[in-house]
């Protein structure tokens, strides 16, 4: 990475060994370089020797002055990974003024605002645009908080994952206050004997939240074996679309936070409960066999099952907005045919390979990888799709002439011939590259759908001609041959943007260029493609190697991850509010065995104790649903700005979820129903 003398500085970081890239490097082109840390680790196994010490990329050496500390990371999330090497940008490394691939970071002084500083910038830009209307005209200049440009869109994802995590911790909670209501009316004749021999009220109400705090214990020691697995997980699931994940780990501050919490959500749950079981009326216990109140306690668990579903019906629909989103992202058509293609990159040094010979290095290797066992075609491109670079240039149309600096811009791409055809790109008109197009042979382009419906929406652009204003004066007009289908530009939920593609042959300039290989295993094939490379320079190397597949699957890397995430979320939600449905009805039936055994004598069917039961175990989960449907409508808002293609009432997730809760807690309480409907009165009546 080339970075000017002030970049460093800027950012504010020191280095762990030597100095950084200093002001005056770049203006005296010195060939000094500033290390990672991890390149100092692998390849000079930490020695502080290495600083002083040179290396060589491509046949350019570099002095090593200093090491990177090992938490820098460079400010750019799109990367593909840290540079391992940073070296001085040259004075004149900006080039023409139409060059828009230098990012510039500056640090706003004391008092300032981002939207003073985009004013001043806004001021600049327009001082450019009128001292140079051919390159700067319509060229502004963005002001973005860099916190904000590497966090993107994760901070309202972060957010619905905290509100996740607070709905399941809640239905926990719930289902601890269900078991201490259960378990306290179960034991409420044993507090009463042990009130009536002397016990005080403050050592009952111990002694209940010393239980209730080492079951919390207890789930918590199970938690903490899971929990570093769970975050391993979420952290390699979660690629590049979650930005500095390989820092998330456990560490005292979140296992401090995570024991406070539970011991505060236990003991806040369990009081209650405590202090009510301690102060009940001995007497009237013990007559009733500790039954008393059993009404009211039902009556609470019920409305604790409620809340239950209400969350789990909310987290439910959330998940089932992303699982759709998802589902229709996957599903886009990209334009190209992304199966058994392997992509690997190609960089050929400046300084060794000037412009002429760049064409016959090229052409060499995609012979010499035609040759290679299974491989079916070859192809080459600038920059790939989906692979986040851009290059969007102005274009003269020749029929339609406009003021300098006002002509329209539009993608460029450099391509071999065979391209279009190993990728599957179909030619919608005209033809594509072959053979014919060289140096030397008329200029010819080939342009996209939604270029040709651009420029000429009422006409045939097929033998159309447009000049490219950026390559200067000398460039020719270019006639357009063919059209090809549209293919996916930065993102696949990207609208298809203008694209040109110019023969390889007649714009050799590119020294960087992504080889396409259709192979029947193309994962495979690495090796072999590194081989015939090193044979034609071993200074070259191959890099960025991956089959077109995985590049498709790294652009939905982001919505994937937030789908499993919030799809586990709501499947614990959906377990935990099941078990609460389940453990209430269980407990009911345990206390109205002799209620039902009654009910049986006195001639109800099984089929009549089944739809009692059934009746009282699914209202406050019909309830709760009705509620939780609501509150999801409400808070939507918030999920279907993060998804693709799902309305803010998405039928499928408000009508799918629903049932799947409902089945699961029906499904839940057939046992409690089933072992109800068939007892034996008289044994309920003796157990009574």
């Amino acid at each position: 990475m080339a970075v000017s003398g002030g970049f460093f500085p800027t950012l504010q970081t020191t280095p762990e060994l030597g100095r950084l890239i200093e002001p005056g490097d770049d203006i005296q082109n010195l060939n000094v370089g500033v290390i990672s840390y991890g390149l100092w680790q692998r390849h000079f196994g930490g020695d502080p020797a290495a600083v002083g010490r040179s290396m060589s990329i491509g046949r350019q050496s570099f002095v090593i002055v200093g090491v990177l500390r090992p938490d820098f990371r460079y400010p750019q999330p799109e990367m593909q990974g840290d540079p391992d090497l940073y070296g001085p940008m040259p004075d004149a490394a900006s080039g023409a003024r139409s060059t828009r691939d230098i990012r510039a970071i500056g640090r706003l002084r004391p008092g300032i605002a981002a939207l003073q500083a985009q004013a001043d910038l806004s001021a600049i830009a327009k001082d450019l645009e009128a001292r140079y209307p051919a390159d700067n005209t319509h060229a502004g200049l963005v002001v973005e908080q860099l916190a904000d440009t590497i966090v993107g869109d994760t901070r309202p994802v972060l957010w619905l994952l905290l509100g996740a995590t607070l709905c399941v911790l809640l239905i926990g909670c719930a289902n601890l206050a269900n078991l201490l209501l259960a378990k306290g009316l179960n034991r409420s004749k044993e507090i009463a004997i042990r009130a009536a021999l002397g016990a005080t009220r403050r050592r009952l109400v111990a002694q209940l939240l010393t239980e209730s705090l080492l079951l919390s214990f207890l789930g918590g020691l199970c938690a903490l074996v899971v929990s570093d697995w769970i975050v391993q997980a979420a952290v390699a699931v979660s690629g590049h679309s979650l930005p500095r994940a390989n820092e998330i780990h456990i560490d005292a501050r979140t296992l401090a936070f995570a024991v406070i919490l539970a011991a505060a959500a236990c003991l806040l749950f369990s009081l209650v409960p405590a202090l009510r079981l301690s102060q009940g009326a001995l007497e009237t216990t013990l007559k009733q066999g500790g039954r008393s109140g059993a009404g009211i306690k039902r009556r609470v668990s019920s409305i604790l099952v409620m809340a239950e579903v209400t969350l789990s019906m909310m987290l439910l629909a959330a998940a089932g907005m992303f699982v759709h989103g998802f589902w229709n992202l996957s599903h886009l058509d990209p334009g190209f045919d992304a199966a058994e293609i392997l992509t690997a990159q190609v960089s050929l040094p400046l300084n060794r390979y000037p412009q002429e010979k760049r064409v016959q290095f090229f052409d060499e290797l995609y012979a010499r990888v035609g040759r290679l066992q299974d491989v079916r075609g070859v192809g080459a491109i600038n920059i790939l799709p989906l692979s986040g670079a851009h290059s969007c240039d102005a274009i003269r149309v020749d029929a339609h002439p406009v003021d300098a600096g006002r002509q329209p811009c539009a993608e460029t791409r450099s391509v071999s011939a065979g391209y279009f055809q190993v990728m599957g790109i179909p030619l919608l008109r005209g033809r594509a590259f072959d053979a014919r197009d060289q140096a030397t042979s008329p200029n010819v382009v080939v342009v996209n759908q939604a270029m040709a419906q651009w420029l000429w929406p009422t006409e045939d652009g097929l033998g159309q001609t447009i000049t490219l204003v950026s390559l200067g004066a000398s460039e020719l007009p270019r006639q357009v041959v063919g059209i090809a289908g549209n293919t996916v530009h930065a993102s696949l939920t990207e609208a298809a943007v203008p694209q040109y593609f110019i023969p390889q042959h007649q714009q050799p300039g590119y020294q960087a260029m992504t080889l396409v290989v259709r192979a029947a295993k193309p994962s495979g094939l690495t090796a072999a493609l590194r081989s015939e490379l090193s044979q034609m320079d071993p200074n070259v190397p191959l890099y960025n190697a991956r089959t077109l597949s995985e590049l498709r699957d790294a652009s939905v890397a982001s919505p994937w991850f937030r789908m499993i995430l919030f799809g586990a979320f709501a499947l614990m939600a959906l377990a935990l509010a099941v078990a609460g449905v389940y453990g209430v009805l269980s407990y009911t039936v345990s206390q109205r065995r002799h209620e039902l055994g009654l009910r049986l004598c006195l001639g109800a069917r099984g089929s009549d104790i089944a739809w009692l039961l059934v009746r009282q175990g699914m209202t406050p989960v019909a309830a709760g649903i009705v509620l939780g449907m609501l509150g999801a409508l409400v808070s939507q808002r918030s999920v279907a700005g993060l998804v693709y293609g799902v309305g803010r009432t998405d039928p499928w997730t408000f009508g799918a979820m629903p049932l799947i809760l409902a089945l699961a807690s029906l499904a839940a309480i057939c046992g409690p129903i089933r072992r109800a409907a068939s007892c034996d009165p008289s044994e309920a009546l003796r157990a009574s």
